[in-house]
């Protein structure tokens, strides 16, 4: 998946209070958006200067299964 990463947060509780809108401020153009479990976010770009499209469903399907099984 390029241009997508997880983020590990140290809690749950702070990954429910982890912002992404604060990401697009840095990289002006990008919107991004995030599928939270637990404390683990997966996060990822659209639009900008590159035209980056996010993770196919199938791709979120797959991050979403290695979660729980992890």
């Amino acid at each position: 998946m390029e241009w997508s990463y997880l983020r590990f947060h140290p809690s749950v509780r702070e990954a429910k209070e982890f912002d992404v809108s604060k990401l697009t401020m840095n990289f002006a153009g990008y919107d991004y958006h995030r599928i939270r479990r637990g404390n683990v976010s997966l996060i990822w770009p659209t639009g900008g200067p590159r035209d980056v499209s996010g993770p196919s469903p199938e791709q979120i399907k797959t991050v979403e299964r290695c979660l729980r099984e992890g």
